[in-house]
């Protein structure tokens, strides 16, 4: 009866809620599988039939939630695994959007810069530019602000984490050896940084096609005047 007690009052103990999910199941199997051997030894050498039908509800009891609780662990862990696919995804979809507005933001030096100058067809022309890249951004503009819809809300669902740098964080531990846990905050941390990059990036871009208009509306009213005087 010693050994029915003792697995009784033990077989909370692989009743898990498992947090990293590999390292509880090699933990706990160690427990289950202790538990389970001696059982079964006992279970050949009891005399009473009333202690062997107790005994061996006990054994199926912890057998069953044993195999729950991998059941669950398999399921928890392939869906953490689908959501870890799924806000790489997103890291990477905004690290990509970031390099889009790098370059636009090059080729708007070239379109843009300078002073307004030049006769009705010159003029006419940079409008034409203008709105052709103003088109670009206007077509872009639903991804970006999805993206950062979607890294803001996955920041916010996440609890806080420190300011060290992707590159900090890298130099620090391997990937491959971080726990599930670490690896989460390290993907928290790379999307807020990305967020916020491609926010400001996103915002300088538009505030600059937004001033180069206001350069061309302002050149062709005073162009008007000049044409009336």
């Amino acid at each position: 009866m010693a050994v029915i007690k003792y697995a009784y009052a033990h077989k909370q103990d692989i009743i898990v809620k498992p947090v990293d999910l590999q390292s509880e199941i090699e933990t706990h199997r160690v427990v289950y599988d202790r538990l389970d051997g001696t059982g079964r030894k006992l279970l050949g050498s009891l005399t009473s039939q009333e202690d062997a039908v107790m005994l061996q509800r006990r054994l199926d009891e912890m057998n069953q939630r044993w195999n729950n609780l991998k059941s669950k662990s398999i399921a928890i862990r392939n869906r953490l695994e689908n959501n870890s696919e799924h806000w790489n995804a997103l890291l990477l979809s905004l690290r990509e959007l970031t390099e889009w507005v790098i370059r636009k933001d090059t080729e708007l030096s070239t379109l843009g810069v300078g002073p307004v100058r030049g006769d009705a067809a010159s003029l006419q022309k940079q409008l034409d530019d203008h709105k052709a890249f103003r088109r670009q951004l206007e077509d872009k503009r639903p991804i970006v602000e999805s993206n950062l819809l979607s890294g803001r809300q996955y920041i916010a669902s996440e609890p806080p984490v420190s300011d060290t740098s992707d590159t900090e964080a890298a130099h620090d531990t391997d990937s491959r050896y971080m726990s599930a846990e670490e690896q989460s905050r390290e993907l928290t941390r790379s999307i807020r940084r990305e967020v916020g990059k491609l926010s400001e990036q996103w915002n300088n871009l538009i505030d600059r096609s937004d001033n180069w208009k206001h350069r061309l509306d302002e050149y062709m009213t005073v162009s008007s005047l000049h044409t009336c005087i």
